[in-house]
């Protein structure tokens, strides 16, 4: 187990791309290295994974950017898989610390710096994070 941190995103709605790529922006910037992303997908057909892969490409181009993982579930129960894509992310984590970004929502470069510091300081198992919401016309 290595000091990479695992982030599981969850990606349902291929129309949000611009999101998606705006939150995986925000992971490719982060301070802390190694990142390792984990991009869930509910039940996206091959057309529509390719073009997720070939979106957010460019940003994962740099030598010092995340892996990126994706994972397509399937099967058409439960209607409401909020749930299994989180658990289809954790059963694919390896890292150390795991955590969890919303396709919609983005973190400062920092986030996971001063996050796994205090980890790491406090000996704590487990941290959370505030979330400062902001709309955009």
């Amino acid at each position: 187990m290595t000091d990479t941190i695992d982030t599981v995103v969850r990606f349902h709605d291929a129309r949000r791309l611009a999101e998606l790529k705006r939150c995986i922006f925000s992971l490719v910037g982060q301070t802390y290295r190694p990142v390792r992303i984990i991009l869930v997908l509910q039940r996206f057909n091959g057309e529509q994974i390719e073009a997720v892969e070939h979106a957010l490409a460019p940003l994962l181009e740099a030598d010092d950017a995340p892996q990126l993982s994706i994972v397509n579930l399937t099967d058409p129960e439960p209607a409401d898989a909020r749930s299994v894509l989180l658990n289809l992310g954790v059963e694919n984590a390896q890292g150390k610390y795991l955590a969890f970004l919303d396709y919609d929502d983005v973190l400062y470069p920092e986030a996971y710096e001063m996050m796994i510091g205090r980890l790491r300081d406090t000996g704590a198992a487990i941290a959370f994070a505030k979330v400062r919401v902001m709309r955009v016309d």
